[in-house]
């Protein structure tokens, strides 16, 4: 029956299965695409990263580490790297059959949203096997030299950055500094990488200096270039280009190769390789390989948010810059005034003069200032000398007159004191003489006699103490004060201890203070104890979070108040009663007394002193202190700045 049904209507059963299978792939297609979009929305970037040489090499590492950072750091979403490093330099083209092999399994069926491929041979592997591992997927190219982009046919759907490594720049600023160089030697290596160098090299040393020999160092093993370099004639300059593989086959590491060199070499040695600087390498225009990774991962960046690349001109790299070593400039007798403009002068050693000149040049016009003032007053001192001399006459006379009149003044205190106990001690000796001429002697009242002019004696050795007492008296002496011109002069003798412990001191006063009457010697010691005691706490806290706050105000009517905040870890509840207690102390080598001897200064002063834990960390000391009266003149008026 089957049979027959499909031998007789083959017309209209063909159309019907076309159509239905038709309508099936639509919605097939519908579905993938919408499963695409989910997938695409809520899954990862993943990046396959083609490096062509080796990770480990310093330009790589610092690279691909700015490119991996910018890209987590700036994408929208999760990003997944996969790197695969080539190692063309080691292996030109000898193992990329089984290489290809290799990532076709590694990533069959996954998908891959971005290619980034690193250098020359990055993109020429991208762009021969895009196809066949990654097909479809867009291209970011980086780390690109531009005359070796321009004799390769970009593929579709690519774009990519450039990067200057400036060969010609370094020429140029090593017959800068050596304006009588009579011969270049070129050290290199012999891989395809090495040579590209090479000949670029020796056409820019054609063109630009071609009265000049170059000799090129390629063809001997590593220890006959060190031996060659080390015996070169005067006025001879070395051109360090890299060397992936030298005359013998073995793969140094180009930048340890490039310090051999410099360290063996008789004559100043130039690179233009950033990771070359550093190591006796003099210096050359430097491209920035962190400046090139941030660039291309911005770029990339572009592409995965839906930026087609074709739309996407070839970017141009961060420019190159002149960098030299100081130490490398010293050995060779460089002058830096030969230096282009902006060129970056590294390890150089710090001086008086090139770190603080300012300050050298303020302290300069001080002395300037002082002499003069002083020669004015040497000037002014021969005719004011007479004058002195007869002022000094009168104010001696003065000077004894006035200490006469204290003395009196004493002498009158002191009689009209003890005159009461000399009487009775003179009265007492009297009576004790009429007993002892009498027989027998009263034993019992010459005792008596005694212990009258004893107690007589005491009370005049007592009146005695009290006027010396008097005349050192060491009570506090209050004058009106201005707080904020308190705090202000006390934080100023702090800010050489502040700056040495990393302490950032804020200070925010309040405005239209009343005055406050203080022994302002005695507050300013108060106001240190609590600051240095807050910048103690904050020795462990992170120097971003070292801040000390102090702060003025008034508060209510008749009090004003200054507060000291800091960030370190604040106390524990148990401490806070003990706080102000003598040698009580939450610091290893304390000896507790700071505290003490604030608190018994602001009380001293009629005032409070407390403490407590911040909110959000750390602890507040809040000082207290009474006005002069409600009608007494405000302080200037500040905030978040100076009286």
């Amino acid at each position: 029956m089957n049979l027959r049904i499909r031998t007789k209507r083959p017309k209209r059963t063909w159309p019907c299965t076309a159509l239905a299978l038709l309508l099936c792939a639509i919605g097939l297609n519908v579905s993938a695409s919408e499963q695409s979009t989910r997938v695409s929305a809520d899954s990862p970037w993943r990046v396959v990263l083609l490096n062509n040489a080796d990770f480990f090499l310093p330009a790589s590492t610092i690279m691909d580490q700015a490119l991996w950072q910018t890209l987590v750091k700036e994408a929208p979403r999760q990003v997944d790297v996969y790197g695969e490093t080539l190692d063309s330099l080691r292996y030109p083209h000898e193992i990329e059959a089984e290489l290809v092999a290799l990532l076709r399994k590694k990533y069959e069926g996954k998908r891959i949203d971005l290619v980034l491929a690193r250098a020359q041979g990055g993109l020429e592997f991208a762009t021969r096997y895009r196809d066949i591992l990654w097909p479809g997927t867009p291209i970011v190219f980086y780390n690109n030299v531009a005359d070796a982009l321009a004799a390769q046919v970009l593929p579709p759907n690519a774009t990519g950055l450039l990067i200057d490594l400036d060969v010609e720049g370094t020429v140029e600023l090593a017959r800068r500094l050596h304006p009588d160089v009579r011969g270049w030697y070129i050290v290199g290596g012999t891989a395809e990488y090495d040579q590209r160098w090479i000949r670029r090299l020796e056409q820019i040393l054609r063109r630009v200096a071609p009265t000049v020999p170059a000799t090129l160092l390629n063809a001997v093993s590593l220890p006959r270039i060190l031996q060659e370099v080390s015996q070169l004639p005067p006025n001879s300059v070395v051109l360090f280009t890299s060397m992936a593989r030298d005359a013998m086959g073995q793969q140094p590491n180009s930048p340890q190769v490039a310090e051999l060199v410099a360290r063996a070499a008789n004559a100043p040695v130039y690179s233009f390789l950033g990771t070359h600087i550093g190591g006796g390498v003099v210096g050359g225009a430097i491209t920035d390989f962190a400046a090139q990774g941030r660039a291309a991962a911005k770029l990339a960046l572009r592409v995965l948010n839906g930026t087609p690349p074709a739309t996407i001109p070839v970017q141009a790299s961060p420019p190159a810059r002149c960098i030299v070593d100081a130490r490398a400039m010293r050995r060779w007798s460089i002058d830096e005034g030969l230096l282009p403009e902006n060129c970056d002068v590294t390890f150089r050693t710090p001086t008086l003069w090139h770190d603080y000149r300012w300050y050298v040049l303020g302290v300069l016009l001080v002395l300037a200032l002082q002499t003069a003032l002083i020669a004015t007053l040497l000037m002014q001192r021969k005719r004011r000398r007479q004058a002195e001399i007869e002022a000094g006459n009168r104010r001696v006379e003065l000077t004894r007159a006035s200490r006469l009149a204290l003395a009196g003044e004493l002498a009158a205190s002191i009689a009209h004191e003890i005159n009461q106990p000399l009487g009775a001690i003179l009265a007492n000796t009297g009576a004790a003489k009429e007993l002892l001429a009498r027989s027998p002697v009263d034993l019992e009242e010459i005792g008596n006699i005694v212990a009258d002019i004893h107690k007589a004696d005491l009370r005049a050795g007592e009146v005695i103490r009290r006027v010396r007492a008097l005349v050192t008296k060491t009570d506090v002496e209050r004058q009106a004060t201005d707080i904020n011109d308190l705090v202000e002069e006390t934080l100023a003798l702090l800010e050489g201890e502040a700056l040495r412990r990393g302490v950032t001191i804020k200070s925010v006063y309040g405005a239209n203070l009343p005055l406050v009457p203080a022994d302002r010697i005695q507050l300013q010691q108060a106001l240190l104890n609590l600051a240095v005691n807050g910048m103690d706490a904050m020795a462990d806290t992170d120097v971003a979070r070292r801040q000390l706050v102090v702060t003025t105000g008034r508060i209510e009517s008749d009090a004003v108040q200054i507060s000291v905040t800091d960030a370190g870890p604040g106390f524990r509840e148990e401490e806070l009663p003990r706080l102000f207690d003598s040698f009580f102390t939450t610091k290893p080598h304390g000896i507790g007394l700071g505290l003490s001897i604030s608190r018994s200064i602001v009380e001293a002063h009629a005032g409070v002193l407390r403490a407590e834990n911040r909110a959000g960390g750390g602890a507040v000391f809040r000082m207290v202190l009474p006005v002069v009266d409600s009608s007494a003149p405000p302080s200037g008026v500040a905030q978040d700045g100076h009286p």
